[in-house]
């Protein structure tokens, strides 16, 4: 729960801004006003104040010189400026004092109030990413469950234990576990940088807080740093709860990841990448991660920080994968350890699969060569090893391009990427025409719903910022607009039926009658209840 302060030397407007608000669908318990400074000082000395939302104009210190000394001596409390003045100069001593939001009067109710819950979200995420890493320190300094993060990376990365065949055995490990259980993953990498291996670890109990505190819900948790550096996280759900309880619980806990990501940035300079698998039987999970561990390794996305869900069904791909991809030790680690007879076997084996298969095996045979060669090259450049001094007639290639070696191999490059991106462009505007008409008819069959764009990014399968710029590139609509708009058609539908306003509320997923009136006014321009009365001439 928070507490609200209300800063106007002007009585009436105070008494509007409390009372014309609901505050308390923003979890505000209580609303406190002052109507000069020195009164709103003394509210702060004596009360926990979450937000402030001050005028500048008033007797005495003005807004901006008050919202100058909550940001100092109250650094978690944020502050909202009213003028009624468009001032630059009040405006850029607003940015100077760090003020959260800037707003000119005369301003609308609506608007406040998503400006006062955009300014919780923020604190409620800078709070929690300061306490998980305080409560990380502390962990940090504890042992820590180094025996089930060993049998984690047993079952998961070396498929040596089937911990649904010896319950026993996981129990001891910490696992309690039943056959039937379900399970997902949350694998979260991080930009190298300057960090450290006890940096990571002191990171990793910080993750491991906030996704017992957000994600979690009281299913189980097994998490560890793999080799790779990248913080794993396996949720367990409870095979006695009904698959829809799990269900339900697995997508609220992929709706919060936009919220996981946004407390990690508060604590981590550098990139931030959130990678989720579906759910899947316990026999299922080694290869589940396995699979998510690679893309989590080969990920070229751009450099913001991103929630990456699972590639959907419909996407192009090879109709099967090498199994040699997922055995262990993996290529480079033979090459990086040496071990010649190893590697030659592995690659013996690689290729002798593929006479197994009846279906084209022209894309999977480059994959593996190119994997190979790309492995060697860059265990070559890591051990400062120039490639003329091993590559012998693997490189007869390079002389038969003569002394334009190096525009040749350019040339090859700029046309290969260019082709393959062309391609990938048809697949991806096919793919997001497609996804955009989805969402469109199923918004429209869930108008009853609680929806959202959070909620639509877990049903798809999207990170959830990329949902929203995809839909509006499309459509040239905002995807909460058109959620909107949907559901208020909706309501004019069942109005013209004869539907009582309240019972039309509740039946196009409003959880009070004040909230859709507010928005079905804003977006029909009257109220639901005048709308019925113009259309059935009722009185």
């Amino acid at each position: 729960m928070y507490n609200l302060l209300l800063v106007d030397d002007e009585t009436i407007i105070l008494e509007g801004l409390s009372q014309n608000i609901e505050w308390a669908k923003l979890d505000i318990q209580d609303v406190f006003t002052a109507d000069n400074s020195p009164k709103a000082l003394e509210c702060l000395r004596s009360h926990r104040i979450d937000l402030v939302i001050t005028d500048i104009q008033m007797p005495g210190e003005d807004g901006l010189a008050l919202g100058e000394t909550i940001m100092r001596n109250y650094p978690y409390t944020k502050v909202v400026i009213l003028s009624g003045y468009q001032n630059f100069s009040y405006a850029q001593r607003a940015v100077e004092i760090k003020a959260f939001r800037y707003l000119l009067k005369p301003v609308r109710y609506e608007d406040l109030e998503k400006t006062a819950g955009e300014a919780l979200l923020e604190l409620n995420q800078e709070l929690q990413g300061k306490a998980a890493l305080e409560r990380a320190k502390k962990l940090a300094l504890q042992a820590g469950p180094l025996m089930r993060q060993h049998y984690l990376v047993n079952w998961l990365e070396k498929d040596a234990v089937r911990p649904w065949e010896d319950l026993k055995e996981a129990d001891e490990h910490g696992l309690h576990i039943t056959p039937a259980d379900q399970g997902f993953f949350v694998l979260i990498r991080l930009s190298r940088r300057t960090r450290t291996i006890s940096h990571d670890e002191i990171l990793h109990y910080a993750m491991l807080e906030l996704c017992q505190e957000m994600l979690s819900e009281g299913n189980r948790i097994g998490d560890f740093l793999n080799s790779q550096q990248i913080h794993c996280f396996l949720f367990l759900l409870d095979a006695n709860r009904a698959r829809t309880a799990n269900r339900s619980s697995f997508q609220r806990a992929i709706e919060r990841l936009e919220w996981v990501l946004c407390s990690l940035e508060n604590m981590i300079d550098g990139s931030i990448r959130i990678f989720w698998s579906d759910l899947h039987p316990l026999d299922k999970l080694g290869e589940c991660y396995r699979k998510l561990n690679r893309k989590a390794l080969r990920f070229s996305g751009n450099s913001q920080n991103l929630v990456c869900g699972p590639e959907s069904s419909g996407q192009p791909g090879s109709a099967w994968e090498p199994s040699a991809l997922h055995s262990h030790p993996s290529f480079p680690t033979l090459i990086a350890t040496n071990q010649s007879a190893a590697a030659l076997e592995w690659i013996d084996k690689a290729f002798e699969e593929f006479g197994q298969h009846n279906s084209n095996c022209h894309d999977q045979c480059l994959y593996i060569y190119h994997m190979v060669t790309g492995t060697l090259i860059a265990d070559s450049f890591q051990r400062r090893i120039s490639i003329q001094d091993w590559g012998g007639t693997s490189l007869d290639f390079m002389e038969e391009m003569g002394a334009d070696v190096v525009e040749n191999l350019h040339c090859q490059c700029h046309k290969a990427t260019s082709l393959y991106l062309e391609h990938l462009n048809c697949i991806q505007n096919g793919q997001e025409d497609y996804l955009i008409s989805q969402i469109k008819q199923y918004v429209g069959e869930n108008t009853d719903s609680r929806l959202s764009i959070a909620s639509l990014a877990a049903h798809f399968s999207y990170n959830a910022t990329y949902l929203s710029r995809v839909f509006k590139a499309k459509t040239g609509e905002l995807l909460a607009s058109f959620i909107v708009t949907t559901k208020i058609t909706k309501a004019q539908e069942l109005l013209r039926a004869g539907y009582l306003p309240s019972d039309t509320a509740a039946a196009v997923g409003y959880e009070t009658y004040s909230h859709f009136s507010r928005t079905f006014k804003r977006v029909v321009g009257v109220s639901p209840k005048q709308y019925q009365e113009d259309i059935l001439g009722t009185n």
